[in-house]
């Protein structure tokens, strides 16, 4: 069978270890640094072929919500995009793949991936004041979901003046959580954006 990922290789880890206390499904709020540590400390790359087709494993993906005082960065991507099940769909976060290229910064890991999916995706006309981790999401519903745990941040800046980089896939706005209310109920129910928007009233 063809290698269609072209040999790479990202992050993950044993479902054995993430889950040894039991899986969940939808954001885990607490303990967060004890999976976060369980994460860093017995991670690894294999190919990412491998890595999409076992059910030993999750990929773990940076999703980063943008924020700036009580509005949300919310975009949707063109029904032209090549990925069909994403096509027409609203999303909350930047996400993707943590990559051997993430490795040997002066930050975490986990961080840098989320950083360079970040920098690759948008822009930002003003400075990221904050940074955190809202939780973990994990959902098996779905047999792509299953293979992905999410790291959920929540970096916010000093001005809401973001811009999508490839505006032939994607748009965005800035808004507030009353207002994503109506697209958030004709979005995807199995989507990460609808299992993280309820979490987003809890923000200051």
């Amino acid at each position: 069978m063809p290698d269609i990922f072209h040999g790479e290789r990202v992050l993950v880890v044993e479902n054995k270890i993430i889950f040894k206390d039991g899986a969940w499904r939808g954001l885990k709020t607490d303990k967060l640094n004890h999976y976060l540590k369980l994460i860093r400390d017995n991670c690894k790359f294999i190919k990412r072929a491998e890595a999409e087709e076992s059910r030993d494993f999750q990929q773990i993906i940076p999703f980063t919500i943008f924020k700036h005082r009580n509005q949300f960065f919310l975009y949707r991507y063109s029904k032209k995009i090549k990925e069909r099940r994403l096509r027409g769909q609203y999303m909350l976060g930047i996400g993707g793949h943590i990559n051997p290229a993430d490795q040997n910064k002066n930050i975490d890991l986990l961080l840098a991936g989320a950083e360079r999916e970040w920098q690759e995706e948008v822009g930002l006309r003003g400075k990221i004041i904050s940074k955190k981790v809202l939780g973990i999401l994990n959902d098996d519903r779905r047999r792509v979901e299953a293979v992905h745990l999410g790291i959920i941040y929540v970096f916010e800046g000093d001005r809401p003046d973001i811009f999508v980089r490839e505006t032939s896939k994607i748009k965005g706005e800035m808004m507030t959580v009353k207002e994503m209310e109506p697209l958030m109920a004709k979005s995807d129910s199995f989507s990460w954006a609808a299992t993280t928007y309820p979490y987003l009233k809890s923000l200051k």
